[in-house]
């Protein structure tokens, strides 16, 4: 027994496919163009029918066209409905456009029926206008109305319309989103400083003090053997050299005054008590003999060293001091000379 190869099969096989698909497509076809040619003739037919009636009966006319118009309408609201409602996305709104979608399509459905009302009263009125050519009063009647109760459907769609999409965001159009935007990088251009000018600073200039060498006694109670060479006028302070070389710089100068060609000189930490250091050291040395338990007495024993103020009770007027007494103030600090008087010190 011969076989037969397996592509005469396939050929056959697809052969007999082939025809099935082109047996389907042309029934479709020759049911679409029927349909299509009834729906025509239909229509065509209905058309003279309706004419005949609309010559008689004007109101049913405008009653349809309206009517169909008003289908439209809610249609297009409809359809907006939903786009809209696709668009939101809060679910609060997605409810309230469902609601919304509901009310139009009760109203379609309505308006839908009154055209169904129409279309019948017309072709009831073709009948009897093509058996008796005469219509009653009791026709008449219900033409107008008829067409009274489109007038309210009408309206009513009207109103639904309006409110429809009233709490709805509109409809955005689609925008292409911008390209961003690129700038070219910022070239800075070097900073040039100007030149820095300097202000010379004022120069220490000599003070033109009498420079011997002094004691010099500190608030510590350190004596040191220095001499002033020097004062910066515009720092106020002074300059200090001790015998061996070793300079003291930068002591603030809290006063300087010059009586009788000679100088008095504050200094902060820095008591000038001159060379003569007698009173001082005699009121050091008396007061340590004294007992403890007689502080009047050692009040009494002690020198007067503020002798220039009146206010003081141990100020005497018929005293005489020398130039050199001058320089026994006693310049020490405020906190260091009450410590020392509270505590019975000179």
């Amino acid at each position: 027994m011969r076989h037969r190869p397996n592509s005469s099969i396939n050929r056959s096989s697809m052969g007999g496919f082939v025809e099935i698909v082109v047996l389907v497509i042309v029934i479709v076809v020759i049911w679409f163009g029927v349909t299509t040619i009834s729906a025509w003739w239909n229509n065509s037919e209905q058309k003279n029918l309706f004419e005949k009636v609309w010559e008689s009966s004007p109101e049913l006319k405008r009653s349809y066209d309206n009517l169909g118009a008003e289908i439209d309408r809610l249609t297009q609201a409809r359809n907006k409905l939903q786009k809209m409602q696709g668009i939101v996305e809060s679910q609060s709104a997605k409810i309230r456009a469902e609601n919304e979608i509901r009310k139009l399509d009760v109203q379609i459905a309505r308006v839908k029926r009154l055209r169904d009302r129409v279309v019948g009263a017309i072709e009831e009125i073709a009948l009897v206008t093509e058996t008796s050519s005469v219509t009653t009063e009791l026709d008449q009647q219900a033409i107008r109305d008829l067409e009274k109760e489109v007038g309210n459907v009408m309206a009513s769609s009207s109103v639904i319309i309006g409110e429809t999409g009233k709490d709805l965001p509109e409809q955005k159009e689609y925008t292409q989103p911008e390209t961003p935007r690129v700038e070219a990088p910022r070239v800075e251009a070097p900073r040039v400083e100007a030149p820095r000018v300097e202000t010379p600073r004022p120069k220490t200039t000599e003070s033109g003090i009498p420079t011997p060498t002094r004691t010099w006694t500190r608030f510590t109670g350190e004596k040191i053997q220095a001499k002033v060479i020097a004062f910066n006028s515009s720092k106020a302070t002074l300059t200090f050299e001790k015998p061996d070389g070793k300079v003291f710089k930068n002591f603030s100068l809290w006063r300087l005054s010059r009586p009788d060609q000679r100088y008095i000189l504050r200094v902060s930490g820095v008591s000038d008590f001159h060379d003569n250091m007698t009173n001082y050291d005699e009121a050091k040395r008396e007061k340590s003999s004294l007992p403890p338990s007689n502080p009047s007495a050692s009040r009494a024993s002690r020198p007067a060293l503020r002798p220039g103020n009146p206010s003081s009770p141990r100020y005497n007027p018929n005293k005489k001091f020398s130039e050199e007494s001058n320089y026994n103030y006693d310049l020490r600090p405020d906190y260091i000379r009450h410590r020392h008087r509270s505590k019975g010190l000179p």
